[in-house]
């Protein structure tokens, strides 16, 4: 795919990040069940000092105070005591603060939950798919997401706010967002963002743009509330950016609507990208005359 075409303006090449820690060789043996409790109730008592989060393997190391792990390890797990209720469990923090949550939903990787007293925050914590290893890879790969992704929106959209590490306490904190996206307000911004991604995915390519996946502030702005927890770049052989712009267009697109607006952006542009690929797939080949 090229990607030496920018219809858009020059932004600064994204920020250049280390490789992946880990890998398979830091793969964990046996598995661990982070929707089980990780603390008793005797630590709930009122005034009472929780110790540091514990992960599988047994110890803490690096950051002894606030549970900080090292390369190759698995994520803490999340402090929840669970209640009589299935669908509430207490959050405990480090300092001893208790937070109520209520289950607001679930996704592929994650639960979500909202904090009592507290509603402009959810915390989300990791469900156990593909095992302790799959799980710290899309912890590591969505903490990446989240320092390149600011540098690819262009003033278009933003990302939600993510204000702690969940490698330290195996829960994610995140701006809550309620207002659903007015599709027909939008349409337009969205396809200049895609039309940026297809011609020039180094500075612009965001995978999962999917509609569910963007919500709208007060004041109107595009959020992007779910950074994708996998990782790109124009080397790899491993990830499939047109099919996932496929699949992401199809579920914006209505009759053909925001292809046509897609189309007209990238036909401004001189030189070769993959933009004829995509158009026929999403139009099963069908030229824009006989549409």
């Amino acid at each position: 795919m090229s990607s030496a075409l920018n219809l858009f303006g020059s932004l600064t090449p994204p920020l250049s990040l280390p490789p992946l820690e880990g890998g398979a060789a830091g793969a964990l043996n046996g598995s661990f069940d982070y929707e089980e409790e990780a603390f008793s109730r005797d630590h709930a008592s009122s005034g009472s000092k929780l110790p540091p989060p514990k992960h599988p393997q047994g110890k803490v190391t690096g950051d002894k105070k606030r549970g900080r792990i090292t390369k190759g390890s698995a994520l803490p797990s999340p402090p929840l005591i669970s209640t009589d209720s299935p669908q509430q469990k207490e959050l405990f923090l480090n300092d001893g603060t208790m937070l109520r949550l209520t289950f607001l939903g679930q996704g592929q990787f994650h639960k979500v939950w909202t904090i009592e007293k507290d509603p402009n925050w959810v915390i989300k914590t990791p469900l156990p798919s593909g095992g302790p290893e799959a799980m710290r890879r899309c912890a590591q790969m969505t903490k990446r997401n989240l320092v390149t992704i600011p540098g690819k929106t262009g003033g278009l959209y933003r990302l939600a706010q993510f204000v702690n590490d969940i490698f330290i306490d195996g829960y994610w904190k995140v701006e809550r967002l309620d207002h659903e996206v007015n599709r027909d307000q939008v349409l337009e911004r969205v396809a200049t963002i895609f039309a940026r991604m297809i011609s020039n995915p180094d500075a612009f390519y965001v995978g999962d743009f999917h509609p569910t996946n963007l919500k709208a502030d007060a004041a109107g702005n595009l959020v992007l509330i779910d950074p994708p927890p996998f990782d790109w770049n124009p080397d790899d052989n491993q990830f499939d950016i047109e099919e996932d712009l496929v699949r992401c267009i199809k579920a914006w697109d209505h009759d053909g609507d925001l292809v046509q607006l897609i189309d007209q952006a990238v036909r401004k542009a001189s030189g070769e990208t993959s933009w004829g690929r995509i158009h026929e797939r999403l139009t099963d080949g069908q030229t824009e005359g006989s549409r």
